[in-house]
């Protein structure tokens, strides 16, 4: 599925992990314990990275950081509640960590 039109350009399709998220009832969303939400702000993080260096040819760890770090953002905002707050705030942590899982060091 497509990101909603105002979303910036992002060059991978959503995963499948965020439109999950996005069918999920807003009090089973509210009432999810932190380390929950935590975890299933890894996961999609990971989906993002993996889906980018999968669709994005020549892709960089620069520009995958930047992506999955916007998409968690943008997702966070648009779910909004206890876990839209929380992947605001854990995004550029939760992009690095993928990221780095994506393209790592030598």
């Amino acid at each position: 599925m497509a990101w909603h039109p105002d979303v910036p350009d992002i060059p991978i399709k959503k995963p499948k992990e965020i439109e999950d998220l996005e069918q999920m009832d807003r009090a089973f969303l509210d009432s999810m314990p932190s380390a929950e939400v935590n975890e299933k702000i890894e996961q999609i993080a990971h989906a993002l990275a993996r889906d980018y260096k999968i669709q994005v040819a020549n892709g960089s760890y620069d520009e995958c950081l930047q992506i999955v770090s916007v998409a968690l953002i943008l997702t966070g905002s648009a779910v909004g509640g206890h876990i839209g707050s929380s992947m605001i705030a854990a995004g550029n942590h939760a992009a690095l960590k993928a990221s780095k899982d994506a393209f790592p060091t030598p």
